[in-house]
Formats: structure tokens, C-alpha cells, sequence
């Protein structure tokens, strides 16, 4: 039976804002509109309770009386114990569900928790996340490189065939002889030999 009682609230979780920069201050100018109004929307949840207890920090909606027009006559209000309500937020900056949420909610019997699959808006959409600033890579001063040694590889000369050289005619000075004076022979003294007469 403790089961059966009244919710008295639930808390919608925000999921981890630091992944993309917000905190949960941001929530409050997130959510545009909700309805209905007799719900009691606190966006700044942390999740306490005032017995000590720690349940889901989020979007806390506190059921309120039902508006004068919903007023039902005694004996016919609704036996189902449940909640409807709706909430818009700014699309430019939610989009999407997240992929695992938790749903938190309190009765007169306690708090519980529970799993909520692509069931919560996701404030934490990639394609709003906080863009970092750029940052300029530090300047590399490269290490100097030696080149290696290269060994020129042998070159073989192409043989070369001499062109042929026809000598041009050479025609002789012409030689005059040099005079020659003959040298003056003196015939040298010649002495007679005696001749003795045979008897």
C-alpha cells in the first residue's frame, strides 16, 4: 500500500552538464514554457531532501491543486495516481534525448529511482557543446640533420674513336750550299836518290 501513495514530486536529471560547459543556473533560461502552471517547476534541484536524503538533481515538478476549471465533484475525482504535465525548451540550444537518463520521485513512502532510455532532453547535444578556444600549436625548431655520405656510383667513359687527321703536304724550304774554299796544298820537298852505276 506505502506503493500506492500520492506522488508528491518528481525530478527530471540533467545529466552531467560539466561535459559540456553548463551548469544547472543555465536550466532556469533553457526552459521556455510548461504546463500545466498549477505544477510547482524548480529548476535548480539538487536533489536533497529535507530528511538527509539524495535523490535525482535536475528539473524538480511539484504536483499543485488542479486549476479551478479541472475541479472534479465529490466522489468523482480520478483514481489513477498519475502525473501529466509538458515542458519546451529552446530547440536551438536542446536537442535530442539523452541516452541514459534518471528519473527520480518522492511519495509519502520514500524516493526511488528510475532509468530513463531517450526519454529526457539532452542539454549536453554535440553539435552545442562548448566549442574550445583554439590553441596555437607551439613552435618546433626541427633538429639539424646531418645527410648521410653518398658514394657516387663509378662512371665508365664511352669510348671515343679519334677522327682520322690527313696531314697537310709539306714542300721542303730550299737548301743553297754553303761555299766551300779548298785549303792550299804545298807538295812537300823531295830529295833524288843516288844512283851508283854498275861497272
Amino acid at each position: 500500500d506505502d506503493y500506492c501513495k500520492p506522488i508528491e514530486y518528481i525530478s527530471l536529471g540533467t545529466g552531467d552538464l560539466d561535459e559540456c560547459g553548463l551548469q544547472s543556473t543555465d536550466i532556469q533560461s533553457l526552459l521556455t514554457d510548461y504546463a500545466p502552471k498549477c505544477y510547482d517547476i524548480d529548476p535548480l534541484y539538487d536533489g536533497t531532501c529535507n530528511n538527509g536524503a539524495i535523490g535525482v538533481p535536475g528539473i524538480k515538478v511539484k504536483m499543485g491543486p488542479p486549476p479551478s476549471s479541472q475541479q472534479y465533484p465529490a466522489g468523482s475525482e480520478p483514481t489513477d495516481d498519475y502525473m501529466v504535465f509538458s515542458m519546451c525548451f529552446d530547440a536551438s540550444k536542446v536537442s535530442g534525448f539523452q541516452e541514459s537518463g534518471q528519473i527520480g520521485y518522492k511519495t509519502k513512502a520514500g524516493r526511488a529511482t528510475c532509468d530513463a532510455y531517450t526519454v529526457l532532453p539532452n542539454f549536453c547535444d554535440p553539435t552545442e557543446a562548448t566549442t574550445p578556444s583554439p590553441v596555437a600549436p607551439a613552435s618546433v625548431t626541427p633538429a639539424p640533420t646531418t645527410p648521410a655520405p653518398v658514394t657516387p656510383s663509378p662512371i665508365t667513359p664511352a669510348p671515343v674513336t679519334p677522327a682520322p687527321v690527313t696531314p697537310s703536304p709539306t714542300t721542303p724550304a730550299p737548301i743553297t750550299p754553303a761555299p766551300v774554299t779548298p785549303a792550299p796544298i804545298t807538295p812537300n820537298p823531295t830529295t833524288p836518290v843516288p844512283v851508283t852505276p854498275v861497272p
